[in-house]
């Protein structure tokens, strides 16, 4: 396919965007009825297809590039290149940083584990990670606890900065090559364990190769950026399209594209789309049947997060119960803030920068009876 402008096409991807929006119900709301799979069995074959679909893509991939062993050996020679701890050579003012926000040593360790073969949960970083159990555990824990209370869990590990950008390092590099060779297996073992996985990677690279000229994650940090947050948003609420949740109302949300002004987090200007409802600024709620969990990928830029996109996406407003650097132990927070006798929850979605899979304190809670 032939790519006739950068405008076109980066307006072509917005629209595409937009229209994943989805219709909700208005019927009455009922725990059991939206996520029994037993009483709708229709919800059952749509997530069952959605986690083989996710596991059918990852095999695919990992063929087209040769399989393990040769992903491993080019991603062992990519890590070589970011060992060394030097910023790719871009030039201009809007080159991106990988290394050189505020503390080196972090984002230096945070690239680094992203490339490598397994996540075993050894790499230490500052003396946070005292104890760590294995995340994979502690998943599949949280998502039949949550099982068990009929709610729904939907994973959603944000891939780093080099899985999108690795040309910067190796311009021979494919596209659509699997730098992140952990990442793949950590979502192949959770998927085998029946855990329901959203991979936002393809729609990034997607986004990223449209033509247009606004970036898929932020210059000098690692969140992704305001557009990618957008479509990420719209792919999560494709996933909830299968629950009848009622109170949906898509025609009090929309969003405007706006300049990111925001002192500390980007020193480069980005561009974010705040979500708005009925035309003021959007804000979360303490009772929806939608829980956002997790870390700053959520809630980062705030009216125009991630967990704000989802609200729009859905038609639907959320409560966010994410906090900075907190992906590893969001399940606590969502016990001890998230459950009570008049919180009725539907689905969880826990958002966190997949490299903390390593990098974070992983320990199982104790669930109340």
């Amino acid at each position: 396919m032939v790519v006739k402008s950068k405008k076109t096409m980066g307006l072509i991807a917005i629209v595409i965007a937009s229209a994943l929006i989805i219709p909700c119900s208005r019927a009455g709301y009922s725990q059991n009825r939206i996520n029994d799979d037993t009483s709708l069995p229709t919800q059952k074959a749509s997530r069952a297809k959605a986690i083989s679909d996710t596991k059918l893509h990852l095999e695919s991939l990992l063929r087209e590039h040769g399989g393990w062993e040769k992903v491993r050996t080019r991603v062992g020679l990519l890590r070589e290149s970011v060992l060394e701890g030097r910023e790719p050579d871009q030039g201009g003012k809007s080159a991106f940083s990988f290394f050189s926000f505020k503390n080196y040593e972090f984002n230096l360790t945070f690239t680094r584990v992203s490339l490598l073969d397994r996540w075993q949960g050894k790499t230490k970083f500052q003396n946070y990670q005292k104890e760590h159990r294995d995340a994979v555990g502690v998943i599949v824990a949280v998502d039949r606890e949550l099982k068990k209370r009929g709610i729904s869990l939907l994973l959603v590990p944000i891939p780093s900065k080099i899985e999108a950008y690795a040309s910067l390092f190796d311009p021979k590099i494919p596209e659509t090559f699997p730098v992140s060779p952990a990442r793949l297996s950590f979502i192949l073992e959770l998927l085998e364990q029946d855990v329901e996985v959203l991979d936002i990677l393809p729609d990034l690279l997607q986004l990223k190769t449209t033509g247009d000229e606004i970036p898929v994650y932020q210059r000098e940090r690692h969140h992704v950026s305001g557009l990618g947050m957008r479509r990420a948003g719209d792919l999560v609420a494709q996933r909830l399209a299968r629950y009848s949740i009622p109170g949906c109302d898509p025609g009090r949300f929309s969003d405007k594209k706006r300049m990111s002004k925001e002192r500390g987090r980007n020193s480069t200007p980005m561009w974010v789309w705040e979500v708005l409802y009925d035309q003021e600024p959007y804000t979360h709620v303490s009772d929806s049947p939608i829980v956002t969990i997790g870390d700053s990928q959520s809630h980062a830029y705030r009216t125009a997060s991630l967990a704000s996109h989802i609200a729009r996406a859905t038609g639907l407003k959320v409560t966010d119960l994410s906090q900075a650097a907190g992906g590893s132990f969001a399940h606590h927070r969502f016990i001890k803030k998230g459950m009570g006798p008049n919180m009725t929850r539907a689905v969880v979605i826990w958002i966190f920068s997949s490299a903390y899979a390593e990098l974070g304190k992983w320990q199982n809670s104790k669930w109340p009876e």
